[in-house]
């Protein structure tokens, strides 16, 4: 995850630490959020994002209020400020060995 950091600051992106799951590796960058879909009614609506502290602190922002007029508990890409960029989870992530350039174990 360090190297991926380090090969992603020296490209000049502002990543700010990874994090991993199901083998990926995902960037941590301002306006970028990494999310998985549900579907409830016809309505998409994120059911599981990850992104930076500001960014997550944002979204919890806008849930909240929803919440208190009595809406539904949860955030549709209609909700989503347009300076925050959604990616889909399965979408988005890096191999590390191909982004590196490593053969795998």
């Amino acid at each position: 995850m360090k190297r991926v950091d380090i090969k992603l600051l020296s490209q000049g992106v502002d990543v700010r630490g990874t994090s991993t799951l199901n083998g990926k590796i995902y960037p941590n960058i301002k306006g970028i959020c990494h999310v998985e879909w549900d579907t409830v009614n016809g309505v998409r609506y994120i059911s599981w994002s990850m992104g930076v502290s500001e960014d997550n602190d944002r979204l919890s922002a806008i849930k909240t209020p929803k919440v208190a007029r009595g809406g539904d508990d949860f955030l549709t890409e209609a909700d989503i400020p347009p300076d925050i960029i959604l990616i889909n989870m399965e979408e988005g992530g890096v191999d590390s060995y191909e982004f590196l350039g490593f053969t795998p174990p």
